[in-house]
């Protein structure tokens, strides 16, 4: 009936379709800006976001809202990319975006994106081609020009990456995006679209973070990948970002802040590392746990367990949950189970919750499972069980002791009163 530790990326579940279509999103981003003025020190507009959907507490600085906004991109927007379940249903698109970029003027700066494409059976179609061009904005004509910078291309599976990197001499404010253009095989036509709009705001001087953190889960299914944000104070900095994992055999993670988990369950430690231009480096760290998603319960004995399925927050998720002894009768439905007022019967027993995934389009997952035991300390059951003893017999000691001193009593008091009598 159930099969035992099977894991699947609950991230996208969709049908499974013989050939991948690229249908068109007619979205077009605009991106709105600030400019940042500072007397004396600065001159250009001052941008910074963190990371994407991440913002942090006030850098003190003045911001001024830009007279107009980012200029559009004059193609159609890439989808987000669709990673799928087993190679099933996935569908090409940009799978990390570019971000806004703070530079000092003469340093050089980088931008990057990143494309997926589908597999089938987990190969990639050799007869598939990704191509990125960057463009960078012309304010003096009004217009979109091929970036005059140097750009590289790195492939790693299904995932291209395209990195480009230019040097500005003076203070301002420039737009790019990259044009990736997608051939999904030989009977397919190439398709080219935009990513997002970003900025790269030039200043006279550098700007270092002074604070750091990490955003995102504390516990990963195998095999399975999230996106870390960061916030960073002052948001507006100049400072460079590199990612690391402590235990790459548990997780690794990209440049991007993307955590793969491994199979192998275990604890690794993310660190971001902000690097400042003027002082020292600062350093944001994250624990991710990665496992089962279920893991062992111990109580003391007459206490509540409760058993949480993990690493599936945000999910559409269905699940049932039963006793290892009895798989024919459903004994919860919810994300936890709760086994009340636990007794030495309970130690050593076993649940199993199987879980499965809705996706946003409708399509159901199949089913996979997770057990764990329950484990019942029963040392304080047994403490008070001698302790109830030990007052019972200090009880009825103390009875026997008054009895025998009421006995004593009753015996002197008879005496005393025929004393009396005989005089």
């Amino acid at each position: 009936m159930f099969r035992k530790n099977t894991h699947f990326n609950p991230k996208i579940i969709k049908e499974n379709k013989e050939h991948y279509k690229l249908y068109k999103v007619g979205k077009f981003f605009q991106t709105a800006m600030l400019s940042v003025l500072v007397a004396g020190s600065l001159v250009g507009p001052l941008i910074q976001i963190a990371s994407a959907n991440t913002v942090s507490a006030s850098s003190g600085i003045s911001q001024l809202s830009s007279d107009s906004a980012a200029p559009a991109a004059d193609l159609e927007t890439w989808r987000a990319y669709d990673g799928g379940f087993a190679s099933f249903g996935m569908k090409a698109g940009v799978s990390n975006q570019p971000t806004d970029v703070t530079v000092k003027k003469g340093n050089a700066f980088s931008l990057s994106t990143q494309f997926g494409r589908p597999t089938t059976a987990f190969v990639v179609d050799p007869s598939s081609s990704v191509s990125f061009q960057w463009y960078k904005w012309n304010a003096s004509t009004s217009s979109w020009a091929k970036a005059s910078g140097s750009s590289s291309k790195k492939t790693s599976y299904n995932k291209s990456t395209s990195t480009y990197q230019e040097t500005i001499g003076q203070a301002e404010t420039d737009y790019y995006y990259c044009a990736v253009t997608y051939k999904a095989g030989l009977l397919s036509s190439s398709v080219t679209k935009a990513t997002n709009v970003v900025s790269v705001n030039v200043l006279e001087t550098d700007i270092d973070v002074t604070d750091l953190s990490i955003s995102g889960s504390d516990y990963m299914l195998p095999e399975l990948t999230q996106s870390l944000s960061y916030t960073s104070d002052p948001i507006v900095n100049t400072a460079t970002y590199t990612w690391s994992s402590s235990n790459t055999d548990v997780a690794d993670v990209d440049d991007f802040g993307n955590v793969t988990a491994k199979k192998i369950s275990g604890t690794t430690i993310i660190t971001l590392t902000a690097h400042n231009h003027l002082g020292a480096d600062v350093v944001a760290t994250k624990t991710i746990k990665v496992g089962s998603g279920l893991e062992d319960v111990t109580v003391n004995f007459g206490e509540d367990a409760t058993f949480k399925m993990q690493g599936l927050d945000g999910y559409n998720v269905e699940y049932r949950w039963y006793d290892s002894k009895d798989t024919s009768t459903i004994i919860g439905t919810g994300s936890s189970l709760t086994i009340p007022n636990t007794t030495t019967s309970d130690d050593k027993r076993k649940f199993i919750v199987q879980y499965r995934i809705t996706s946003s389009d409708g399509t159901v997952g199949d089913w996979s499972e997770s057990s764990a035991t329950l484990y019942v300390d029963t040392t304080i059951s047994e403490s008070e069980s001698q302790s109830l003893i030990a007052s019972e017999s200090t009880s009825t000691s103390e009875s026997t002791s008054i009895s025998i001193s009421e006995s004593a009593s009753t015996s002197t008091s008879e005496s005393i009163s025929t004393s009396e009598s005989e005089s």
